[in-house]
């Protein structure tokens, strides 16, 4: 770990998640200042893996806070690949403002709902529909936001597929596969481009706070009807 990211961890800001972690237990974040302490404390941490990514830099900013999107897909098949992106998920909303001089800090980068509700913030949450009628009223063009979403999931999700298919998993005809896939909004030129974080494999369907996710309830129950009364087919 030193010899491979002594380069990058002195050049950049970065953050280490557990592979195994979940609510943002064990997340370490560094600065380039910081890094050597904070691989220290990896190192001598009782998590054996990390995955460690660079901390995103530039960040579309909901009032002046870093936010991440809860996208919900349902697979219906793996071969071939047919999936449903439900057309609506949620904003979290990280607890205090982010400037150049709080990147790394854990309250200003850091979203997770169970984090936030740990130290005592409000669950501030909202539908991915509210955050971008805020980001359009300030001026950026989200029209295109779903099909991008669709292009980025597709490409995150055909290499599951590989995955899947390699590894020889039987039955798959009778099963399906629900995710919890995050995202970041990233200034692009007059627009923006679309950032994929990780996968929840369990994701996280209530506790949102306030918001209602009913309309994604209400789709994700179609679709496994349409799935169980179709006897098995892969068709979507």
């Amino acid at each position: 770990m030193r010899r491979g990211l002594r380069e990058a961890g002195r050049s950049r800001p970065l953050i280490f998640k557990p592979a195994d972690g979940s609510e943002c237990n064990g997340i370490l974040l560094s600065r380039p200042q910081t890094f050597d302490t904070a691989l220290e404390n990896a190192l001598h941490s009782a998590t054996e893996r990390f995955v460690i990514q660079d901390l995103v830099l530039d960040n579309l900013l909901y009032r002046g806070r870093k936010f991440d999107l809860r996208v919900y897909v349902l697979v219906h098949s793996f071969e071939p690949l047919r999936y449903r992106t439900l057309r609506e998920g949620v904003a979290r909303i990280a607890a205090e403002p982010l400037t150049h001089s709080t990147i790394a800090e854990p309250v200003c980068a850091l979203t997770g709902n169970s984090y936030r509700l740990r130290l005592g913030y409000p669950a501030e949450n909202l539908l991915i529909t509210d955050v971008l009628s805020y980001l359009q009223n300030e001026g950026l063009n989200v029209s295109d936001f779903w099909p991008l979403v669709d292009l980025l999931i597709g490409k995150v999700l055909s290499a599951f597929a590989e995955y899947v298919v390699q590894a020889k998993e039987r039955n798959l005809r009778r099963r399906f596969y629900f995710a919890g896939m995050d995202v970041l909004m990233s200034p692009l030129g007059k627009g923006f481009e679309l950032l994929f974080i990780e996968t929840n494999y369990v994701p996280q369907l209530t506790e949102w706070g306030h918001i209602s996710l009913a309309p994604v309830h209400h789709c994700l129950l179609e679709q496994l009807y349409k799935r169980l009364t179709a006897g098995g087919s892969s068709s979507s």
